[in-house]
């Protein structure tokens, strides 16, 4: 599910400039950690937390 989230809005909540949270976005996208678009972010569910997920524990 997406969160709705720009890159103004995640620099205001890490004291960062919204050109630093686009390179940090840039490489989270890269490692298949999260998509994004304009104003929302959905991460991505790890394998071994889906494994882990999908066992019950």
């Amino acid at each position: 599910m997406p969160i709705p989230l720009s890159q103004t809005d995640l620099g205001i909540m890490t004291n960062a400039s919204r050109q630093q949270v686009n390179i940090a976005m840039r490489r989270f996208v890269a490692a298949g950690w999260v998509n994004y678009t304009y104003r929302s972010i959905t991460y991505q569910i790890f394998p071994r937390i889906r494994r882990r997920k999908q066992s019950g524990g």
